[in-house]
């Protein structure tokens, strides 16, 4: 299994998760603050939890070069008031359709309990470079409508509202916004 780490200056983003993040992502997930503005929706089953854990540690078995989606764990670099902990707090995430799509699609979620504290940012901020990195030409984020926070997270780093709404596959809305990857290499805002 091949473990990617990607550094922000203040996390480090890790793919695969651990075993030991199962009670993490479980109580995150759980939560309807996260729920609510998340597709999967209401987590009802632990063992429905346990089916989406594994593919974050599944993904990574994937040959490089087969590879299509990547989910990275949040965890603090270093202990502060902010993060009493060097825990999972939550993940970022890119997928392409298929190996030789040039669209990347991001999502990403984060423990209420450090939310207004620009984790989000950060960290979406480095997994657009990797995207990039990973053959993208263009990275999509699509939150559900309602969800102000990932709203304002794609706003801040540069991401273009398309204007357009379109339905998921449980009925709910979401919201395209898109951005293509830089013509120069200039850093990605964060």
């Amino acid at each position: 299994m091949r473990v990617t780490q990607l550094k922000t200056s203040r996390f480090l983003l890790k793919s695969p998760v651990e075993e030991d993040d199962f009670d993490e992502i479980t109580k995150i997930k759980s939560d309807p603050k996260v729920y609510r503005t998340q597709l999967y929706g209401q987590i009802t089953t632990l063992e429905y939890c346990r089916f989406m854990f594994q593919h974050y540690i599944t993904d990574a078995r994937t040959l490089p070069a087969r590879r299509k989606r990547w989910v990275f764990g949040i965890y603090p670099l270093e202990i502060s008031p902010q993060f009493p902990k060097r825990k999972y707090i939550g993940n970022v995430g890119i997928s392409k359709k298929t190996l030789s799509s040039e669209t990347a699609h991001l999502f990403f979620e984060v423990s209420p309990d450090y939310w207004g504290l620009g984790v989000a940012t950060e960290c979406v901020s480095k997994a657009m470079e990797f995207a990039f990195q990973q053959g993208a030409r263009k990275i999509v984020v699509d939150p559900m409508h309602g969800n102000e926070a990932s709203k304002k997270v794609a706003i801040k780093l540069g991401f273009h509202d398309t204007g357009r709404s379109v339905p998921t596959y449980t009925g709910c809305l979401k919201h395209i916004y898109v951005f293509p990857k830089p013509k120069a290499t200039k850093k990605i805002a964060g």
